[in-house]
């Protein structure tokens, strides 16, 4: 039973919603791979996480190593956990308004299926909380171009795109709308994978620039939290990350994939013709992501990995991947497929996430337009 707390700070009353979890639905958690999900570093009872997610359909078993897995794992660690469907990010790349609304729904369905249980963290809808584009106009304007112009992500597709259209301005703030997200929640931590690094700094540093200006704590200042397993990689093509929207779709492992589908990408993948299994992400990238998917599946290091297969052959060992995957994705493919058919449990899931997320958010806003002036003190 999943309870939520709204407060009416004008009537000064509480109005309590129960949502009933089905009967057929349980909340999946699996085991943390090698090492830990996310770096290690010291942690205090009041840390705050924060992580967002593009709604870009059903995740692929990167998206779940790099993010939804470690989410899972630090709810048990904290108290204080918003994790965020960011689809106004998502209209930087334009889509069909079914399209994008379908997306939202089935990744909210994915998070719930990954292990993400909305008793122990807040999961909501981005543009459902007005509060992160109220911040963003005010942190616009705080934020210098030259700031912005150093943002490795804009500069690369800037250069991709000027060839074909123009660079929409949205590419350009993006920083500063992810930079609000986190304030929002007043966020210590925030758990993202390594080519967020440069956002997370520019947050960092926007904060301590805010809180200098009016000599007042206003923003916490947050701290990224880093995978410790390298990206997992295209299976067909190494050379690049695994993603949805690569040439070939046997390079990339869906949530939803069937014991078939996810046995015929693997066995297809990319390898080499040396008989050793050794892991070397530069000479061997193929046979090195292979053994970073094995790794993160069972929770062994790469250097034991190597060590279990010494005397094994590239089948036998893409036989040993094929099973491990399976018995990491099973679970999470049959709690979507039930999730599904509960769209009344997803809606209520997503108001009273939306209602829990409000008022941390208007708090701190409330808190900054009165600093500010734009509200009486």
């Amino acid at each position: 039973m999943l309870v939520v707390l709204k407060r009416n700070f004008f009537a000064r009353r509480k109005i309590v919603y129960v949502i009933y979890t089905p009967k057929n639905l349980q909340f999946y958690s699996s085991n943390v791979y090698y090492g830990s999900s996310v770096t290690e570093t010291r942690y205090s009872s009041n840390d705050v996480i924060f992580s967002g997610i593009q709604p870009t359909g059903i995740p692929h078993l990167g998206n779940y190593f790099g993010a939804l897995k470690s989410w899972s794992s630090l709810q048990e660690r904290f108290h204080k956990n918003y994790f965020c469907v960011v689809d106004l990010h998502a209209l930087t790349v334009l889509r069909t308004p079914g399209a994008l609304l379908e997306n939202i729904k089935t990744m909210i369905v994915s998070l719930l299926a990954c292990g993400i249980d909305p008793q122990k963290s807040v999961i909501f809808q981005q543009s459902m909380v007005p509060h992160h584009c109220e911040l963003l106009w005010i942190l616009c304007c705080f934020t210098s171009l030259s700031s912005l112009k150093r943002m490795t992500q804009f500069k690369a597709q800037h250069i991709i795109k000027k060839e074909n259209v123009s660079t929409k301005a949205g590419l350009f703030t993006y920083p500063i709308l992810m930079a609000a997200d986190i304030f929002l929640y007043q966020s210590t931590r925030v758990p993202v994978g390594d080519d967020q690094r440069q956002h997370i700094e520019f947050a960092r540093d926007l904060a301590i620039s805010v809180n200098y200006t009016f000599s007042q704590k206003l923003f916490s200042v947050p701290e990224g939290l880093y995978g410790s397993i390298p990206r997992l990689r295209d299976l067909r093509n190494p050379a690049v990350k695994m993603s949805k929207t690569a040439p070939s779709s046997n390079g990339c492992i869906n949530l939803t994939d069937s014991d078939d589908e996810i046995s015929a990408k693997i066995r297809m993948s990319f390898t080499d013709c040396e008989p050793l299994l050794t892991y070397d992400l530069v000479r061997r990238p193929g046979v090195a992501n292979l053994i970073n998917i094995y790794s993160a599946c069972t929770g062994k290091s790469p250097s034991v990995v190597c060590e279990e297969f010494r005397d094994s052959s590239m089948r036998e060992f893409k036989e040993a991947v094929v099973e491990a995957v399976i018995h990491e994705v099973a679970p999470i493919r049959k709690q979507i497929g039930l999730l599904k058919g509960e769209e009344d449990y997803i809606r209520k899931v997503l108001e009273m996430g939306r209602l829990r997320a409000e008022v941390a958010a208007c708090q701190t806003v409330t808190r900054v337009k009165k600093v500010m002036g734009l509200l009486e003190l």
